[in-house]
């Protein structure tokens, strides 16, 4: 139950951060917070947010079939996309977004720092500057 909470949270705090930043239309990309240890954050505390569930119910093979749908949904259909999507929009901010930042599974000690709130609302000189 304990790891079902701690991913809502942190999937809710993910998406707030991403919904404040668009408010502002500073423009550029969202390169500090949850999106600087995943490009792709909301999607990564996603998997196992819901797999979790099937977990405190004890329904070990749905919560196997949920970790695979995650993964592979993040992977191989909106991640994709929406990849795709943002190279189209911001073209060379995005690719060095790319080289510094996984996709989908972030260094674990930076997963640590962001479980511990130390990421969150950070903002460097270096990830706000905008083109």
């Amino acid at each position: 139950a304990a790891v079902f909470c701690i991913a809502l949270l942190h999937e809710t705090l993910a998406d707030r951060e991403l919904a404040d930043f668009k408010k502002r239309k500073t423009g550029g990309l969202l390169q500090y917070g949850y999106h600087s240890i995943c490009r792709h954050p909301n999607y990564f505390f996603n998997t196992f947010s819901f797999p979790c569930i099937a977990l405190m119910s004890g329904s070990y093979p749905v919560f196997a079939l949920w970790v695979f749908v995650q993964v592979f949904w993040a992977h191989a259909q909106s991640g994709v996309a929406l990849e795709t999507y943002m190279a189209s929009k911001y073209g060379a901010e995005w690719e060095s977004y790319c080289k510094s930042v996984p996709f989908f599974f972030p260094k674990f000690g930076d997963l640590i720092n962001v479980l511990i709130f130390k990421h969150v609302g950070v903002k460097s000189t270096e990830s706000t500057k905008m083109n």
